[in-house]
Parts: structure tokens; C-alpha cells; sequence
């Protein structure tokens, strides 16, 4: 290929080739040029704008990635690969929405596409339809799918739909398949705490913050494990901490007020329940049964 752009060098077919050979070599940079000098000769060169999209969601460079999957669709409606790297750029970029319409639409082009069916069952588990989630990846799985994506996004679904034993298997399976799947070992925990075995959480939950010190959820996860294996101190310790962060979860005030009342602490425990309770935007219930806490506590 080297040799047939030397030869001919505005051969867009050719450099697109290049462009393919060099992106499964790993050779991203080089592979952007090529594509990119085949688009400079056909700016309508479809395989080159799917190049691209491909190639910048391996970058995690999501905004780029829709925007040339949604050029190389706008060219070709019918191009299941170029649809499903836009539905991809979409559920990336947090439009599960759009992602599920996109998937819905590029089905009746390939029914039966493996890829398709995993994606569209993680655009609709994302929009809480577990359901229709479950039964896509299902059909991905009949169909050949075999990821840690796929076995982490049953058990999220298994999870969801209250099935703890199958949630675990399909948890193990995704970290037998990726043992660092940050996601799968969260999802192990969470099954755990429900079936409130709580040393068993708390090695899920390590393996996962070994991968991701700083996550977050997974943080939380670790309190509410500590909280619940009567180490108040390393749970307040942690919700503290969280609590601080501008991405902490919204919940995180919830568990602090009540990590505070268990260890005595009613002042701070009113503050963080009030504070919880006038930020909440989830279940309003939630928020009344936290400002009625924080009401009876006597400081």
C-alpha cells in the first residue's frame, strides 16, 4: 500500500487502505494522516470518515467521533458501521436517547449484526428499559458476542431486574474475560451488598478502586461496605472526603448524616441530612424521609 501511494499518491482508495493497514497496526497517527489525505482528494470518501470516527472513539475523542460518523451517515443512511460508530459517539457523549433511535433505525438494515444488538442492549439499559435491554444482549450473545462489555452489561441488567445469582455469574464472566473491568467489579459489589455479604463487597469494591482510586461511585460503594462491617471511622473518613468533590455523587450526603448520627454526631449529621434534602433530584420521598431525620435530631 506504501508502494501505491508512492505510485499514485491522489489514489484516495489506496491511502484509505494505508490508513486501515496502519490503525490495526496500532499506528494511530499515522493512520489519522492517511486517512485525512484521502479525504483532502474526496472529501465524500465514506470509508475514510469511518476511519476517523473509529479511530478518534479508540482516543475517547467522543465530539469528533460523532461528528465524522454523522457525516459518513449523512452520506450513506444505509451504512451499518458508520451507524453504529454514531450510535456509539452518542452513548459516549451521554445522548442514550439518540443513540437508541440511531440503533433502532440501523436494525432493519442488519437484524442479525452482533455488534448492533450489544450496543442497541447498553442504549437501552442506559434509558432504564432493562428489559428490552436484556433481550438484545441476549440475542448479541446467541449471536457470537463474547466481551467483558457484554457479560458486565447483562449483569448491570440482571442487577436492575432483580436477579442477583444470574447478575453474579454474568459479573464473574466479565472479569474472567477482563480482569481489570473497573465496572464489572463495581457491579460485583453491588450484587453482594444486596445479598449483604459484606466481606465479599468489600474485595469486589477493592479490586475496583485498585484500577480507579479516585472513582467516585466506587468510593461510596467502599463506605457504605465499611459502614455495614461496623468501621464507622474508615466509612466517615471516606464519605468526608467524597463529600468535598464537585462529582460526588448526590446520595453522598444521605450516607454522611447517617455514618454522623451512628457515631453520635447529631449537629453534623442534621447539617449534611438538610443539606442532602435540599439538593436531592431523585425520589422525592427520599429527600422528605431525610429532612424529617434531620428534624427530630436534637443537637
Amino acid at each position: 500500500l506504501r508502494r501505491a501511494v508512492e505510485l499514485n499518491s491522489n489514489d484516495a482508495d489506496a491511502q484509505q487502505l494505508l490508513g486501515k493497514s496502519l490503525q490495526e497496526q496500532g499506528e494511530l497517527g499515522e493512520a489519522k494522516n492517511a486517512y485525512g489525505f484521502a479525504l483532502s482528494i474526496r472529501p465524500m470518501h465514506i470509508p475514510s470518515l469511518i476511519g476517523l470516527a473509529s479511530i478518534a472513539l479508540e482516543e475517547d475523542q467522543n465530539r469528533s467521533a460523532e461528528d465524522y460518523a454523522t457525516r459518513a451517515t449523512e452520506l450513506d443512511p444505509n451504512n451499518v458501521e458508520a451507524n453504529i460508530l454514531l450510535a456509539e459517539a452518542y452513548l459516549r457523549n451521554g445522548n442514550a436517547n439518540s443513540a437508541y433511535v440511531q440503533l433502532l433505525s440501523a436494525r432493519r438494515l442488519e437484524p442479525m449484526n452482533p455488534s448492533l444488538l450489544l450496543l442497541l442492549g447498553k442504549a437501552a439499559y442506559e434509558r432504564r428499559m432493562y428489559a428490552d435491554a436484556h433481550e438484545a444482549l441476549e440475542a448479541s450473545r446467541t449471536l457470537g458476542s463474547s466481551t467483558d462489555d457484554l457479560y458486565c452489561y447483562l449483569g448491570l441488567t440482571d442487577l436492575a431486574l432483580g436477579d442477583v445469582l444470574e447478575a453474579e455469574k454474568h459479573f464473574r464472566l466479565a472479569i474472567y474475560k477482563n480482569s481489570e473491568s473497573e465496572r464489572a467489579w463495581k457491579g460485583l459489589c453491588e450484587t453482594y451488598m444486596k445479598e449483604k455479604k459484606w466481606s465479599e463487597a468489600a474485595e469486589a469494591i477493592g479490586k475496583a478502586l485498585s484500577s480507579n482510586p479516585d472513582d467516585p461511585e466506587a468510593m461510596l460503594d467502599e463506605a457504605i461496605v465499611n459502614m455495614n462491617s461496623g468501621d464507622l471511622g474508615a466509612a466517615t473518613r471516606t464519605l468526608e472526603s467524597l463529600y468535598l468533590r464537585s462529582d460526588a455523587p448526590q446520595i453522598t450526603g444521605y450516607y454522611l448524616g447517617f455514618a454522623y448520627i451512628r457515631m453520635g454526631k447529631k449537629s453534623e449529621a442534621k447539617v449534611a441530612l438538610q443539606r442532602f434534602a435540599g439538593t436531592w433530584e431523585g425520589d422525592k420521598t427520599l429527600a422528605e424521609e431525610a429532612r424529617e431525620i434531620a428534624n427530630s435530631l436534637i443537637p
